[in-house]
């Protein structure tokens, strides 16, 4: 079985102890990142940035330095949005199916069913 085909039928939701084979996505992951950065960065954020912060004729040759630092802020914002978008729809869909996210007091109970003092039912 190959590499991918084991990332397929992996069972996410049983907790196991990390095992050697779990950090092999790691070099992928440090490969993915930069290369999805580069190519928005390059390819759809630079072209938003002139669209939106040059306007229509967007194709000037002299553009000066303050229009240059704000493209470059905005890709970097973009970035930003985008990362941290995916990052919390990942971490929704992770924990959409635990029992403490719809029920909150479940959040409450420790070890052994062990209430919360101040979160104890009346």
């Amino acid at each position: 079985m190959g590499f991918f085909e084991k990332i397929l039928v992996i069972d996410w939701k049983e907790e196991s102890d990390p095992l050697f084979e779990d950090f092999a996505v790691v070099p992928l992951l440090a490969l993915f990142f930069p290369t999805v950065r580069f190519f928005l960065d390059r390819f759809v954020f630079e072209k938003l940035a002139k669209r939106c912060i040059l306007g229509r004729g967007h194709y000037k040759l002299d553009v000066d330095i303050e229009e240059r630092r704000k493209v470059k802020k905005f890709k970097e914002s973009a970035w930003k949005f985008v990362y941290f978008l995916s990052a919390e729809i990942l971490a929704l869909s992770v924990t959409y199916d635990e029992p403490w996210f719809r029920n909150t007091k479940c959040f409450w109970v420790g070890p052994g069913e062990q209430v919360w003092p101040d979160q104890k039912t009346k």
